[in-house]
């Protein structure tokens, strides 16, 4: 880890992750919103494929922090203006692994609810046909 990055960077992108996935899960949504976690989302998505093709593709902190801004999402400050201390490092590494397991879980859940989703939308697809062949 870079010793001028804030360790609460990691878990705060953990953070947007796993708001991104729960809030496009909802029934009511504002568009907005809805809007701006489908793209972060999207975002993961391409970064993922990018990652399964290209051996060495990785995105940077510095990287994934300005896109994130870009969305106007409010993030901790991205450099200390000191080393971190080992407490800090500590209690953000055991933060992450909390949070990758619960973002792990939400994936899980999120692939289970675009499949109901595409499930749905074949069930319409269907009606929709036998509608047209009467």
């Amino acid at each position: 880890m870079n010793k001028r990055i804030n360790p609460l960077v990691y878990p705060a992108f953990l953070k947007v992750e796993i708001y991104a996935y729960e809030y496009v899960m909802r029934n009511e949504v504002n568009r907005n919103e809805y809007d701006r976690c489908k793209e972060v989302i999207v975002a993961l998505e391409e970064m993922a494929k990018k990652e399964m093709k290209y051996e060495f593709y990785s995105i940077s902190a510095q990287e994934w922090y300005a896109y994130l801004q870009s969305l106007g999402i409010d993030l901790p400050s991205l450099y200390l203006d000191r080393r971190p201390t080992e407490d800090e490092i500590r209690s953000a590494g055991i933060m992450q692994r909390d949070l990758e397991s619960k973002l792990a879980e939400i994936m899980i859940k999120h692939s289970e609810f675009v499949l109901n989703e595409i499930k749905e939308e074949l069930k319409r697809a269907e009606t929709n046909a036998k509608q047209k062949e009467e």
